[in-house]
């Protein structure tokens, strides 16, 4: 009995000298291939990422209701934590790549932005809620001091002073996106949810008039009492209303739909690598000895 490892002579063994610099060949580019493809494979599944969460649906369209009263002024202003919630707010709205108009409020409601404006336009009303960085060389005229840090006075600190009236700002926003032709829109409210009592039952009938037409709500409590968020709640739970939402859908990275690589690529690659892998056990196999077949 052979062990193993002994070597056989074989005096035709000569004859076999094209047939190996073939199978070397073939092993040398089977061997390429699968690297290669093995990279891609690598590459591709590097530059997937997990879609970030957003408030609002990639693509989408809408209002901004942002409630400027004297109420949430003295909230937030005391507050960087309410200040930071409104800025991610109108981050998100801004980074969903459709179209959204700002309809600011108190007592009074007020059209800042068309609906037809394109989303990044909000980044105009987002950069008073955000520090003034400490290096910057010009600064507006007026600004005010929070938690450490500088903010932008805002132009409608002393144009917004008397009472709220959420009702007023979601009205305007229907109307405004009725005007302007949105389909299938989304309406963020951002509020400290400290209406007026005499705003309740028509607060109560407008954001039926939301549910009833089909009109998603998502509200953003900034600054706001349990009391009130709770109370906001109740009010407006059968109309579907979303208080404080956890983000609901997703979008790319770096804040833009559909930036993210697809899997399609990945899917094909890792199919190619299988079959390049299958063709080398095939191609490359060891040689073994087998029975010759009798013919006649």
């Amino acid at each position: 009995m052979l062990e193993p490892g002994v070597r056989i002579p074989l005096a035709d063994a000569a004859s076999f000298a094209g047939a190996l610099r073939r199978l070397r060949l073939v092993r040398l580019v089977l061997a390429g291939c699968l690297l290669a493809v093995g990279g891609g494979v690598f590459l591709a599944a590097r530059g997937l990422s997990a879609p970030e969460a957003a408030l609002v649906p990639p693509g989408s369209s809408g209002v901004v209701v942002l409630d400027v009263s004297s109420s949430i002024e003295a909230a937030t202003y005391e507050r960087r934590e309410a200040y930071q919630k409104t800025a991610r707010a109108l981050e998100e709205a801004a980074a969903s790549g459709g179209r959204y108009g700002v309809v600011l409020f108190s007592d009074v409601a007020y059209e800042a932005l068309p609906a037809t404006a394109p989303s990044t336009e909000l980044r105009a009303f987002q950069r008073y809620f955000l520090p003034l960085p400490r290096d910057a060389r010009a600064r507006p005229f007026r600004t005010m001091r929070l938690a450490g840090s500088r903010f932008a006075a805002n132009p409608w600190t002393h144009a917004f002073t008397a009472g709220t009236q959420i009702s007023n700002g979601l009205r305007l926003a229907r109307r405004v996106l009725r005007r302007d032709g949105v389909r299938d829109p989304v309406v963020v409210l951002v509020s400290d949810l400290n209406t007026d009592d005499s705003d309740v039952a028509p607060l109560s009938k407008v954001v039926l008039e939301y549910g009833r037409q089909s009109i998603p709500l998502r509200v953003v409590a900034v600054g706001a009492s349990e009391t009130d968020t709770e109370f906001f709640r109740r009010l407006t739970a059968r109309a579907g209303v979303v208080v404080d939402p956890e983000p609901l859908y997703s979008r790319g990275r770096a804040g833009e739909a559909g930036t993210a690589a697809s899997p399609v690529l990945l899917v094909a690659l890792a199919g190619l690598l299988l079959a390049l892998l299958a063709l080398n056990e095939l191609a490359c196999a060891r040689v073994g000895w087998r029975r010759r077949a009798v013919t006649g």
